[in-house]
């Protein structure tokens, strides 16, 4: 598996300049690219390849010399981000998203990539070919092969990413196991009775950012006094990101480094974020971001994540069973049965039994499936849990063919009755990719074509 480091560079003037200019380069270079494919598909009726673009890239130090200060690898990493734009497109297309087609990059391309050679680390330093070696933070050490240099400016401030190659290292077996009921008036509320208090990072950090932006309002447009301004909002809004990915990472550690088993709800937040009063404390909370860190941080350590349907799980019993209606302002659970304790353990309580359902049930798939320990049950431990070939247990949805929290039925492979009719994307097509798919024509299936009046082949 691949594992990123990131470290802080700290450039002098003159090598921010170099990187800055390099930037600039690989930015013509990428828009020049995208230039090269609409006009040939506008002129001859098909795009370039990226080999065809790979082989051209010589003869471009000849006609443009500020590339030959340049590292080879670095551009060309530009032409295969630019074939990826395109293959992103025709894949939403074709997959009836909005298409968003590429543009041009007047601004915002603030990263170059070394795949293969032109750079090496030296003391605290990293040595970048044709930049000099930049001072830089090394506070932890790399771990297996290196496959890749990034070199990122954030907010006027430089990160070197270094992505290495290298063997998960598992923790040791754990039989403990949690669920977890995440929320607003605590980030999460654990099985065991704990609580993970909601750092609230945005709403502590707004009235700073309303004072930098008000500032930003007030700056003539084009002048200095507002670049700054820019640029301390800019600063202001990523320490703020920064924090919550601290948050995020530390919180999941701690939960991978204890528990064996962890149950998560499958939240829909794109749904959830719709209602206006909320919306603000959820995308604070980030659950979505949370959850994607546990994850890959379990599969890391060789612990499971199951995530369990969220439906009733907040109204019913952990006790008895029984389901009860229950408003938001109902904060603790009380049940005929006699049990009486907050409503999120409650919730996580519910959790962890649907996770323990999913494990032991015969019809669910083998990802998720041990062998049992005694006569009694229990929990299998980690290692006893099993994968099918092509399938991990961490991306697994128990109830993906279940109705979807949101209330509409999910759309399942081959179901006739859940795809969208050709009809229907076709529209789709031509609102959000009109100009594109005229040019290139070859992409439309023969159903689109037939509907265009297009012949097989042929532009239109």
């Amino acid at each position: 598996m691949y594992r990123t480091s990131r470290y802080r560079l700290y450039p002098s003037k003159a090598q921010a300049r170099v990187l800055a200019d390099t930037l600039d380069t690989c930015r013509d270079l990428y828009n020049s690219l995208l230039h090269w494919r609409i006009h040939d598909c506008d002129r001859l009726g098909r795009a370039p390849t990226r080999l065809q673009q790979q082989a051209a890239r010589p003869g471009w130090k000849k006609t443009h010399p500020e590339r030959k200060r340049v590292h080879s690898q670095a551009l060309q990493d530009v032409v295969h981000r630019a074939d990826r734009a395109f293959q992103d497109f025709f894949r939403r297309i074709k997959a009836g998203e909005p298409a968003g087609h590429p543009k041009r990059r007047d601004k915002g391309y603030d990263s170059l990539t070394d795949t293969q050679s032109g750079f090496h680390l030296e003391d605290d330093r990293l040595c970048l070919s044709k930049i000099g070696a930049i001072k830089a933070r090394l506070y932890r050490p790399l771990v297996g092969a290196v496959r890749t240099c990034t070199v990122r400016r954030v907010c006027g401030q430089w990160f070197v990413c270094i992505a290495c190659q290298a063997e998960p290292v598992p923790l040791p077996p754990s039989e403990e196991e949690v669920g977890l009921d995440v929320g607003l008036t605590h980030f999460a509320a654990l099985s065991t009775g704990e609580f993970i208090e909601n750092p609230r990072l945005f709403r502590r950090a707004e009235r700073s950012l309303a004072q930098t932006q008000r500032r930003v309002s007030r700056a003539r447009r084009g002048t200095r006094r507002q670049r700054t301004a820019k640029r301390a909002a800019s600063r202001l809004n990523a320490r703020v990101r920064d924090r919550r990915h601290d948050f995020a990472h530390q919180t999941a550690r701690r939960l991978v480094t204890r528990y064996g088993l962890i149950a998560v709800e499958a939240l829909v937040i794109k749904n959830m974020v719709r209602n206006h009063c909320l919306a603000k404390s959820i995308s604070d909370a980030a659950w979505s971001l949370f959850r994607l860190v546990l994850t890959w941080k379990a599969e890391k350590v060789g612990r499971s994540v199951v995530h369990v349907n969220p439906a009733n799980t907040r109204r019913r019993c952990s006790g008895c069973g029984l389901v009860a209606p229950k408003t938001l302002s109902d904060r603790r659970h009380q049940c005929a049965c006699g049990l009486t304790l907050n409503r999120d353990t409650n919730a996580a309580l519910n959790i962890l039994q649907d996770a323990r359902r999913i494990v032991f049930s015969p019809l669910a798939p083998t990802a998720l499936i041990g062998q049992r320990q005694g006569e009694g049950g229990g929990l299998p431990a980690v290692g006893q849990l099993r994968a099918p070939a092509g399938q991990s247990p961490l991306h697994f949805r128990p109830d993906s063919r279940a109705r979807a929290p949101s209330g509409r039925q999910e759309v399942r492979p081959g179901d006739p009755h859940g795809e969208k009719p050709d009809a229907h994307a076709a529209d789709h097509a031509r609102r959000h990719g009109r100009r594109f798919l005229a040019m290139y024509p070859h992409r439309l299936g023969w159903r689109d074509r037939q509907m265009r009046g297009l012949p097989q082949g042929e532009k239109r």
